[in-house]
Formats: C-alpha cells, sequence, structure tokens
C-alpha cells in the first residue's frame, strides 16, 4: 500500500478512524499524521472522551508529556499510532534499527521529521482510543531506554546535547553502548 498505519495491541479505533489520516496524507506526502487518543479503560474496553492526548512535547531530560494548544501542529507525536505515507516513511529512514525496544523512537522520528522537510498534524476527527497502563505486564530494560535517548540526542541535539545531559546527568554513562550511528548520519546529511 501507499500508507502505512502504525497502531499499538491496545487500542480501539473509533468509526471513521482510517479517512481523516489518509486525507491528511494525501496533502503532503511528507505528513505523519496522528488521531487523537481518548483513554481507553483496559477492563471494561470503554473508551473515556474526557481524557485525550492530542500532542506531545517534552523536555530536556527527554520526558514527554501531554498538551493541547488548539491547533493541529505537533511537535512531537505519541509512540505507536501514526500514519505515513510508504515514501516518506522509507525516505526519511524508518525506524532507527539501533534503538531497543520502544521509548524515545517517537521522539528522534518527530525531530528527524521536522528538521528534514516533513510535518506531523493532528487529524482531529480521528479518534483512537488507549490503554494507558498505571504499570506495564513486562519488565522494561532502562539500559535501552537510554540508548534510545542517547542515539537521538547524539544525532539530532547539535549544540543543546549539553543540555540533555545537564537535566540527565546519569546518562552519559551510557554513551558507549550506543553503537554506531554512522549509517543515520548519512542518512541526516542526505535529508538536510
Amino acid at each position: 500500500g501507499d500508507v502505512i498505519v502504525f497502531l499499538d495491541c491496545h487500542v480501539r479505533p473509533m468509526d471513521n478512524w482510517l479517512s481523516p489520516l489518509l486525507d491528511h496524507i494525501g496533502k503532503n506526502y511528507r505528513r505523519i499524521v496522528v488521531p487523537v487518543i481518548p483513554m481507553l479503560d483496559g477492563d471494561t474496553w470503554k473508551v473515556d472522551e474526557t481524557r485525550m492526548g492530542v500532542k506531545m512535547m517534552f523536555d530536556w531530560g527527554l520526558k514527554f508529556r501531554w498538551f493541547e494548544d488548539g491547533n493541529d501542529i505537533v511537535p512531537v507525536m505519541s509512540g505507536g499510532l501514526l500514519a505515513i505515507s510508504r515514501r516518506w516513511f522509507v525516505e526519511s529512514g524508518g525506524y532507527d534499527t539501533g534503538m531497543r525496544m520502544w521509548g524515545s523512537e517517537n521522539i528522534e522520528q518527530s525531530i528527524r521529521t521536522w528538521l528534514c522537510g516533513g510535518e506531523i498534524m493532528v487529524a482531529r476527527n480521528s479518534r483512537v482510543a488507549h490503554v494507558f497502563r498505571s504499570s506495564f505486564p513486562y519488565s522494561i530494560n532502562n539500559t535501552e531506554l537510554y540508548i534510545n535517548k542517547l542515539r537521538t540526542v547524539e544525532l539530532w541535539f547539535d549544540d543543546h546535547k549539553k543540555d540533555f545531559y545537564a537535566a540527565d546527568s546519569s546518562a552519559s554513562r551510557f554513551l558507549s553502548r550506543i553503537g554506531s550511528l554512522e549509517s543515520r548520519r548519512e542518512l541526516q546529511n542526505r535529508l538536510q
């Protein structure tokens, strides 16, 4: 297909959720589109339309939070709920295969998109409800989360690397474990 849609496994797409995403991509193949994300109760599968995520932002430590400012431009998308044209996914480098499990891939992809000629928008008439767990049913490897953050910072933060390392003083001890960034730097040079 011409469009790739990523959905976490613990979601409930609402009626007519796909068409608005496709319409947005039809206007610009370099546009990533996210739905509005209502909270979904994992026990009852009931959607709470009063609690919704629209867009995200992050601090210098790469901790992110939801916010809403009324416009459709999304600085940082959430991970796991997005639509992207196959052409832009391939052109922009897909996911960084040097990253481990999940965590910060959404920040890296968002920064790369904005710095390399793409855009991220919310389709306000698309809703995909999501279960937000209070705890994970599996163990989280914090080292792998740091590897993902550091790959993002070392590749895209330029003069702002110092802000990240000042906000998270323990991060630098994982630098030797991030692997090679050579292929991602080649991608960066090609896109910018």
